[in-house]
């Protein structure tokens, strides 16, 4: 479906269209602004087959429900015209993919961005919603450098049919378990992602999932290595046991990072 411009700005009077912020195979986002001088994310639905709305409503329900400052704020969502619609909080500072092309994160920048990530993780999973698509190109970040979770599309929420799932995920973040027996998602799926987002922050580079090489990691903390083995460990129940506990070993290793090295 072919999104007419002229005809959105008819169906929303009330906002100021002042660019689109990015577009993919289901949805564009454009930033909106209120007649309050508030910027929006307007996400509008490129599709209209039954499959996509359901998909697209089940995401909107579920960002709407959720209060976390590391999770992206929905305000509002509807139809207007042919047009399914998001509207949420816009994050200025781009996504966290583009953040790491920018910039080398240290240590500390790099282990006290994931911890947030992973608080707003264990959010969602309180909620028993589990993300299953954790990537660079799915944090947003603010203008304050606060990561925010965004793209809850394929999200599985409990009570759904696990048999029904399908093979989904991103090539580098998706555990084993999401390609091989979809069935067997569980909360460890996203703490494997967030292992490997982990790994992409420190050395800006997507992990193999096959063989992760650690040699990019040689000028970093070493405890990093030892806490990503464990994150992506191929067998689930090596891995962490929850977004809570992922953070707080991740939080030893911070407090730990820019020390003086002993001298032997």
């Amino acid at each position: 479906m072919v999104v007419n411009e002229a005809e959105m700005m008819e169906l929303f009077p009330e906002l100021t269209f002042i660019g689109k912020l990015g577009e993919g195979g289901e949805a564009i986002v454009y930033l909106v602004r209120t007649r309050e001088d508030e910027d929006l994310a307007l996400k509008v639905l490129l599709h209209n087959d039954a499959a996509s709305i359901a998909q697209f409503v089940k995401e909107a329900r579920i960002l709407g429900e959720f209060d976390h400052p590391n999770i992206v704020k929905v305000y509002h969502t509807g139809v207007r015209g042919r047009y399914y619609f998001t509207a949420m909080e816009y994050c200025s500072g781009g996504s966290l993919h583009y953040r790491i092309a920018e910039k080398r994160f240290d240590d500390v920048q790099a282990g006290s961005l994931v911890i947030k990530i992973a608080q707003g993780l264990q959010y969602a999973h309180d909620q028993n919603v589990l993300h299953r698509d954790i990537k660079p190109e799915n944090i947003m970040m603010t203008e304050e450098d606060e990561p925010k979770l965004v793209d809850f599309g394929l999200a599985f929420c409990a009570g759904e049919d696990v048999s029904a799932l399908e093979a989904v995920g991103s090539e580098g973040y998706a555990a084993p378990e999401l390609w091989d027996n979809p069935e067997k998602v569980s909360l460890q799926s996203d703490l494997y992602a967030l292992g490997a987002l982990l790994y992409t922050v420190l050395t800006r580079i997507l992990p193999d999932p096959h063989d992760v090489n650690f040699n990019y990691l040689f000028d970093r903390n070493r405890a990093y290595i030892h806490f990503i083995v464990k994150a992506m460990a191929k067998d689930a129940s090596h891995r962490h046991s929850s977004a809570t506990q992922f953070a707080k070993e991740l939080q030893v290793i911070v407090n730990s990072s820019g020390r003086p090295k002993l001298i032997w």
